[in-house]
C-alpha cells in the first residue's frame, strides 16, 4: 500500500470507528485492530494511540472492564505523545468511573482530576 492509500485508509478507519463505537462497539473492535496493525507497521503513534483508545472506549461499553482498563492505561502513553488532549481527558475519566466501579474512590478521584487537568489546560 501505498503512502497516499495508507493514510487515506487510517482516516477510513478512524472515521469509521467513531460513528460506530458507540452503537456497535463489538463490529468496531476489529477496526480498532486493523488501525492499530496499520499504524504499527508505518509507526503512525497518534493512529495507533487513537486505536488503543477505542479499544478500551469499546470494551468499556461491552462492560469488560479488564480489557478497557488494560487498553487505556495502554493509550495514555501515546496520546499524551502525539497531544491527543481530548482523548486524553476522557480516558482519565473513563478510567475513574472503573475505579470507581472496582470500589478504588481514591484513584478514581486522581483519575478524575488528571482528565480535569487535560482537560482545562489544553482544550
Amino acid at each position: 500500500m501505498g503512502n497516499k492509500a495508507v493514510i487515506e485508509r487510517i482516516e477510513e478507519l478512524k472515521n469509521k470507528i467513531l460513528d460506530e463505537w458507540r452503537q456497535r462497539p463489538n463490529e468496531t473492535i476489529p477496526l480498532c485492530y486493523e488501525l492499530r496493525s496499520l499504524a504499527d507497521e508505518h509507526d503512525d503513534e497518534s493512529a495507533r494511540g487513537f486505536a488503543i483508545f477505542f479499544l478500551g472506549y469499546c470494551y468499556y461499553g461491552l462492560n469488560d472492564l479488564e480489557n478497557a482498563q488494560k487498553f487505556l492505561m495502554v493509550s495514555r502513553t501515546y496520546l499524551l505523545k502525539t497531544e491527543q488532549w481530548e482523548l486524553l481527558g476522557k480516558n482519565y475519566n473513563v478510567l475513574g468511573i472503573i475505579a470507581d466501579c472496582s470500589g478504588d474512590h481514591a484513584f478514581a478521584i486522581d483519575y478524575f482530576f488528571q482528565g480535569l487537568v487535560y482537560s482545562n489546560e489544553y482544550n
